[in-house]
């Protein structure tokens, strides 16, 4: 079984991340709030529409979000039994 990272973010810190995946061979997807289809198109990954559709396709989320949206994305992460990084 393949694990599948969900990216939220899509900012400086996700193409580190990004970065990182490629280079482990995990496969991943990114949503951001209203701008992750250039970063999409730049990784070759699926743009998810929205947050759900992003923890209905991982199994592991990486929030790469600004610092005061942690709470919130984690949260939703754990209460729909996702592990968080």
């Amino acid at each position: 079984m393949s694990v599948r990272i969900g990216l939220v973010g899509a900012g400086a810190i996700a193409h580190a991340h990004a970065q990182s995946c490629c280079d482990l061979g995990l496969t991943f997807g990114v949503w951001a709030r209203g701008h992750a289809a250039d970063f999409a198109r730049r990784w070759s990954i699926e743009e998810y529409e929205t947050y759900e559709s992003l923890l209905d396709a991982c199994d592991i989320v990486l929030v790469a979000a600004p610092t005061p949206a942690h709470e919130e994305l984690v949260l939703a992460a754990l209460a729909r039994g996702r592990d968080v990084i």
